[in-house]
């Protein structure tokens, strides 16, 4: 290159160097080889580092694919691949280290059904543990307050990497009709508009995804994990949890302290994954399957039992979670109801009876919703309230995350919070199944004005 020539050359000898061939095949003009690497597992596995980025060929040099993964147009000066960890590790020129994680995904690439058909990869074995987070916040690259000098690079996603390939963009009806309409107008012929029912069949239409169903080794669904729908090779990551049951809530800006909720974490053990796709909101499982393990990095110091008890308890928790919020919701919502009917009645003021009914069931409710989630009156004047529903499950769920499980202290609180759930619902649920309903009735039936909720 110091005399201008700037073609790749890329050699190969499989006689000890008494005649060497060309493997550069298709490989970019200007496109200088630094460095070569192969592969310690499959012989026919080797990568370049060029002037512009990274290249792999899984036939020994017969044809070369780029590299990309947000890479920047860079020179990389060298490569080394570290074995253990199947990791390629490349060095740039003044753009730092890149590392791609687990590249033994490409050993088991078949060229003849890149054309065609979507591939799911093995999974390599994954270690089981909690990450450890960052002081002062679990976003990726924070630094809290440790100032600007300390160097922080994210590390890989935690959990089973999972890889598959997609041929050809998963696409709505919308898109496919776009990009045909763009190839008829390329060609100068008509693009015709398209009907009404069409329309609005497309704007009905959900977003297409890829589903990768975690099942454990008894068979049973443990979680689904979403992914993109371009074309190429795509890795999302399975947090190795459970969903979590929290309360759905429209998605708020990401900020160091409002962390998404989680579920319970899984136990160590085997596992599958299988590739399905979700077009218009209809599953197609696909037979491509692969097994995986989980497996601890290191046995538990504490004996609080064993991982199916861990397990069984913060499920059981996580559905307490689920029943008492959904109980409280259910609560929160009719006394809403009868606060607007009531103030309905005031105005109408023509049903005293009603109104009488109203308020007392209203106060029944407002003194289950305070056992629910506590008294606000008390709390603003730092008063010793009693201890509420919420509270307990807070202490009950305070271990889930955790590897050892629940302490005696949150097993007594969830066992507390399941009896006392179970006598706020036996004095709830008559009322607002059918005593609510029937008031509302009345309500109707006396002609007193619309209110919110009825």
């Amino acid at each position: 290159h110091k005399n201008g020539d700037f073609d790749p050359y890329v050699y190969k000898s499989t006689n000890r160097g008494r005649s060497w061939r060309s493997i550069a095949s298709n490989l970019p003009e200007r496109h200088i080889v630094w460095r070569i690497v192969q592969d310690h597992v499959n012989p026919e596995l080797f990568f370049v580092g060029t002037e512009f980025g990274v290249f792999f060929t899984i036939d020994s040099g017969k044809r070369w694919v780029k590299l990309t993964g947000n890479v920047p147009t860079i020179s990389f000066r060298d490569l080394v691949i570290q074995p253990r960890e199947n990791d390629l590790v490349g060095a740039t020129f003044g753009r730092g280290f890149y590392i791609f994680d687990d590249y033994s995904v490409l050993r088991h690439i078949d060229p003849d059904k890149l054309e065609t058909d979507a591939q799911l990869f093995p999974v390599r074995t994954t270690p089981w543990y909690i990450p450890k987070g960052t002081m002062g916040c679990d976003q990726p690259g924070c630094r809290a307050s440790r100032g600007s000098a300390l160097y922080v690079a994210p590390n890989p996603d935690f959990g089973a990497l999972l890889t598959y390939y997609l041929p050809e963009e998963i696409q709505t009806s919308q898109a496919a009709r776009h990009e045909t309409d763009k190839k008829l107008a390329e060609e100068g012929e008509d693009t015709p508009f398209p009907s009404w029912d069409t329309l609005n069949e497309e704007a009905a239409e959900s977003e297409p995804a890829v589903v990768l169903i975690i099942k454990d080794a008894e068979g049973n669904t443990v979680s689904h994990v979403t992914g993109p729908t371009g074309a190429g090779f795509h890795r999302v990551a399975w947090d190795l949890r459970y969903p979590s049951k929290a309360t759905w809530e429209p998605p708020a800006d990401p900020t160091p302290w409002n962390s998404p909720p989680i579920g319970p974490l899984a136990k160590p053990g085997a596992y599958s994954v299988t590739f399905a796709t979700r077009v218009d909101g209809k599953l197609n499982v696909t037979d491509q399957t692969h097994e995986f393990v989980v497996e601890p990095i290191r046995e538990p110091t504490l004996s609080n039992g064993n991982q199916e008890q861990r397990l069984a308890f913060d499920r059981q928790t996580e559905e307490l979670i689920r029943q008492v919020t959904t109980t409280s919701e259910r609560v929160s919502t009719a006394i809403d109801k009868l606060k607007a009917a009531a103030e309905a009645l005031r105005r109408f003021n023509a049903a005293p009876e009603l109104l009488t009914q109203t308020e007392s069931m209203m106060k029944m409710l407002e003194a289950q919703s305070r056992v629910i989630g506590g008294d606000n009156n008390e709390g603003r004047f730092n008063s010793e309230t009693f201890v509420s529903i919420f509270e307990r499950v807070f202490v009950a769920g305070s271990g889930i995350g955790n590897t050892y499980g629940p302490t005696k202290t949150m097993q007594m609180s969830l066992d507390i919070a399941n009896t006392k759930l179970t006598e706020v619902r036996a004095v709830t649920t008559p009322v607002l199944e059918q005593e609510l309903p029937a008031l509302m009735n009345r309500l109707d039936a006396a002609g007193v004005p619309w209110s919110k909720g009825r």
